[in-house]
């Protein structure tokens, strides 16, 4: 895979900690056993397709042959859209990807849901730098903008994207964020059960779920998130 330094400066300067993943609590097995990780819609349609659970079965975006990541927080506002989608499996995580996926050559980025009829999807420096400018256009007109306590690690508008090519290595998974005390516990017990599955940090991140974490940190406050440490 072929890295963008200057993404990559970019980053590190920006202090980007962290990629996040919404997924059904279901896949984990498949994800978790394979060491190709999180892969592409288009990637399991072609040799996989009875593990293909299609968050967004539309992919507006058209990019089917690439993930959609956001940066430090997730998005919580399609979360919404896919949890309220689906009638029988009401379980979610957010899986914690390592950064260095927005630094391959093949990630596009766009400064707002990269679905939207608006959105731009472009790579290297020039179109990161657009998650970080001081106004964004969003769906339906909405304008987001920074304000001053903002941290520079977040992008300005909360449904900002990165498009990672193909697949994200199981290796590049840092943790899994939950809801609850409760969520983290039964998951953990389940995947336990699963060979070959690797132990992961598991973080207890409730603004993950509800979108507190973006009223917060439009004030320069990170929301309550801690790792879950052992039997409740």
């Amino acid at each position: 895979m072929m890295i963008d330094v200057r993404v990559q400066q970019a980053c590190i300067a920006r202090g980007i900690t962290r990629v996040c993943h919404f997924t059904q609590a279901r896949n984990l097995p498949a994800i978790l056993t394979d060491p190709r990780g999180i892969r592409s819609a288009a990637d399991l349609a072609a040799d996989a397709p009875d593990v293909l659970n299609r968050n967004d079965p539309l992919r507006l975006d058209g990019k089917p042959a690439h993930i959609c990541c956001s940066i430090e927080y997730p998005n919580t506002w399609n979360f919404r859209q896919f949890r309220d989608r689906e009638r029988f499996f009401q379980d979610w995580v957010v899986l914690v990807v390592d950064p260095s996926v927005l630094w391959h050559t093949s990630t596009y980025f766009s400064s707002c849901n990269a679905a939207a009829a608006t959105a731009q999807h472009v790579q290297g420096v020039a179109g990161f730098e657009t998650l970080f400018a001081p106004a964004v256009r969003g769906s339906r007109g909405r304008t987001f903008e920074r304000t001053p306590e903002m941290p520079a690690c977040c992008p300005t508008n909360d449904q900002a994207e990165g498009l990672v090519e193909g697949n994200i290595a199981r290796s590049l998974i840092r943790a899994i964020a939950v809801a609850t005390d409760t969520q983290a516990e039964q998951e953990r017990a389940r995947l336990r059960l699963v060979p070959g599955v690797p132990e992961l940090t598991w973080i207890v991140a409730p603004s993950f779920f509800t979108g507190d974490w973006s009223r917060l940190i439009r004030k320069g406050l990170r929301p309550p998130e801690r790792v879950f440490t052992g039997s409740l």
